[in-house]
């Protein structure tokens, strides 16, 4: 056995890249894929010397079969080229078999070359809290938003752990931070190697888990080939550390419906209590209506289920919540008469179920109310019943929260609000903006989204139940300590309404000196030679006002050797600004020039083909031509010049549930298209 591992390990290969694996042809590839499964065997155990069970099987390979042999793999090499996506099989642990997210094609450019001396910095001096930063930032994120494909960067993070001792321990513990368990024997095969005896490990692993993201029903709901159902509670009793978790459903997010009518999950009856036993104490916590085990089928917000959800906020696994989040909660269900059931139903009876709920947690700072039916008709006294001094809400996929409700809440409860979250709310307009900067004097983000979803799939009720986004006498005020602003899709509302919204954003420039991101998509439904002018105008002059205008740093202090190579200069007349022979490039004209330069000659013909022909139309009118409306625009405006984001977009287009790109119908390198102009 030793001689066997000592082999192994004088002749071990470096870890394939990407680039690698994408030229290789299918024998190589299968060649390689087969060094990649008898590296992975030996593990981290091999490189250190330890014992055979030093990785845990959380990230070492099952033993998979060979599916093709390598003439078939060459014949299929022969036919079609080679895939450019990392082969599963090469990664590792409950990610063997799980696909990886395709990389779209890009246009290939020209590495920069920078002179240098050679010298590379010794990386394994770095500390551990550098390192675990740094691997941290590079393999973000683990998985998509749907927690069920894997990126790339989690073979990236195993094959850096392999590179030398000192990268060893950050690497995997930016890896099991969030373990990404995305298939039913992920969570069996992370219990089996936590209960590993930490003797035979070189890192304890159980306390690097800090946070438990799993979609409920991939993960929980369906028994594992010869496994069986995982027990949640032993698995989270093995985390000393863990201190959020997050069980999610297709049903919370977009567009907020059941994307499966099978087995659903719900909460063990003990998992509070043996959670208590064991000492975790949790800092973020989300509750499902579909988890919550009830009498009946309905997901109410029942005086008994608010009983339950009461008593566990007051064990000690829960009663230090920070972040509290409720989903699906809809009214309560007639069970004894409608009498009974109207007075369930009630506001004020309503209300004071949600007091009686967070009552216990006297340190909750964020809380979030997403797709809660039952608070429909009694959103003005549900808000009221939140905490004072929430730092954090987000209110998402409602139907009948309105601005005054907003204006309200934000009136005696704002005071502390630093971030607010207002998502796919069909009856909620900007009004409550008019006053934002007295209501939320220490808001720092703001992000509207005013995209709704039908709640049958075949039932078409997504239009917004709003009369006017803002009335043509309505303009924001905005508070002084904003610093990010994202609001998307904003709509139905007329353009004098569209340009006193604007003009807010420049006449509070020299207020809003903390702003460093602002994104606004805006629909405005007028002529297209009005929206044209008013586009053009508003998004320069946004820009203009906004947007940070950086001069490109001095090539002569790229490197030591650069600036060697320049010679002598004068630092108090050129060390600060850049000389008349250093290029300035404009930040923010540079991304409209290349947006001129790369357009199809065929879509320059079209855009004239149909310019001619609303000329025409136009001629024929029985009115005259109307000339193009002057927008109004300060004078002299203060110049911010510190958003490095400032994202404007001024269209016509109907948001719907799916929205299609340019890069959704690109199968090829634009720069293959014999028509493209650069």
């Amino acid at each position: 056995m030793t001689t066997r591992r000592a082999t192994r390990h004088s002749t071990r290969s470096q870890p394939v890249s990407y680039h690698e694996w994408s030229s290789s042809s299918e024998a190589d590839y299968e060649q390689g894929r087969q060094e990649a499964e008898d590296e992975d065997t030996d593990g981290v155990a091999a490189e250190e010397q330890d014992s055979e069970n030093d990785t845990p099987t959380f990230i070492r390979e099952r033993p998979t079969k060979r599916r093709k042999t390598q003439r078939n793999a060459a014949q299929r090499g022969a036919r079609s080229a080679p895939s450019r996506t990392l082969h599963a099989n090469y990664m590792t642990g409950p990610l063997a078999s799980m696909p990886i997210e395709k990389h779209s094609a890009r246009r290939t450019e020209t590495p920069l070359t920078i002179p240098s001396d050679d010298v590379c910095p010794d990386w394994t001096l770095l500390p551990y809290e550098i390192l675990l930063a740094i691997f941290r930032y590079a393999a973000a994120p683990l998985r998509d938003e749907l927690l069920i494909h894997p990126q790339a960067s989690i073979q990236w993070l195993l094959a850096t752990s392999r590179v030398c001792h000192t990268f060893k321990e950050p690497a995997l513990a930016a890896l099991y931070e969030s373990p990404p368990l995305t298939e039913l024997a992920g969570p069996h095969r992370l219990l089996s190697s936590l209960r590993t005896d930490p003797a035979h490990l070189s890192m304890q692993y159980d306390s690097k888990i800090k946070k438990l993201e799993l979609d409920a029903i991939r993960t929980l709901a369906y028994t594992s080939y010869g496994r069986g159902l995982i027990d949640l509670v032993q698995l989270i009793v093995h985390m000393p550390q863990l201190s959020e978790i997050d069980l999610r459903d297709s049903s919370e997010r977009p567009p907020y419906r059941r994307l499966h009518s099978g087995k659903g999950w719900v909460y063990p009856e003990n998992l509070f209590t043996d959670l208590s036993t064991c000492g975790t104490q949790l800092r973020r916590w989300h509750w499902n209506a579909h988890m919550i085990k009830q009498q009946s089928s309905v997901t109410a917000f029942s005086p008994h289920v608010a009983e339950m959800m009461r008593a566990a906020h007051s064990l000690p696994s829960l009663n230090q919540l920070e972040e509290l989040s409720l989903s699906q909660f809809g009214p309560a269900s007639p069970q004894r008469s409608p009498k009974n059931t109207a007075n369930d139903n009630a506001p004020s009876a309503i209300a004071q179920r949600v007091s009686s709920v967070l009552e216990p947690l006297k340190k909750l700072t964020a809380m979030s109310l997403i797709s809660c039916s039952a608070f429909e008709k009694s959103w003005m006294e549900v808000l009221q019943s939140l905490p004072s001094k929430l730092s954090s809400l987000t209110l998402s996929n409602t139907q009948f929260l309105d601005s005054l409700a907003v204006r309200d809440f934000l009136r005696d409860h704002g005071s502390c609000l630093k971030e607010l979250v207002l998502d796919h709310n069909q009856s909620l307009d900007l009004s409550f903006t008019t006053d934002l900067c007295e209501t939320c004097p220490q808001l720092e983000r703001l992000h509207m989204d005013l995209t709704y979803f039908n709640q049958v799939a075949n039932y078409e009720d997504n239009k917004p139940l709003f009369d006017a986004l803002l009335l043509q006498d309505e303009r924001p005020r905005w508070p002084t300590a904003l610093q990010s602003l994202e609001l998307y899709n904003l709509r139905q509302w007329t353009s004098d309404a569209a340009e006193n919204f604007f003009m807010s954003l420049i006449d509070s420039a020299h207020e809003l000196s903390s702003l460093r991101y602002l994104v606004i998509k805006a629909i405005l439904d007028i002529s297209w030679r009005d929206r044209a002018n008013f586009r053009e105008t508003w998004i320069s002059s946004l820009k203009d006002v906004f947007l940070r205008n950086s001069p490109d740093p001095d090539p002569r202090l790229v490197s030591r050797r650069a600036f060697r190579e320049a010679g002598p200069f004068n630092r108090s007349h050129d060390g600060c600004t850049l000389t008349a022979e250093t290029p300035v490039r404009s930040v923010s004209a540079e991304p409209a020039l290349e947006g001129r330069a790369r357009r199809s000659t065929r879509i320059q013909t079209y855009t004239s083909q149909r310019a001619e022909q609303a000329e025409e139309e136009s001629s024929d009118d029985d009115c005259a031509v109307v000339p193009r409306r002057a927008w109004k625009l300060p004078s002299k405006p203060f110049i911010q010049g510190l958003c490095e984001v400032v994202d404007i977009s001024i269209d016509n287009n109907r948001p719907g549930e799916v929205q299609f790109h340019e890069e959704d119908f690109l199968d090829t390198d634009p720069g293959e298209d014999e028509e493209w102009v650069e």
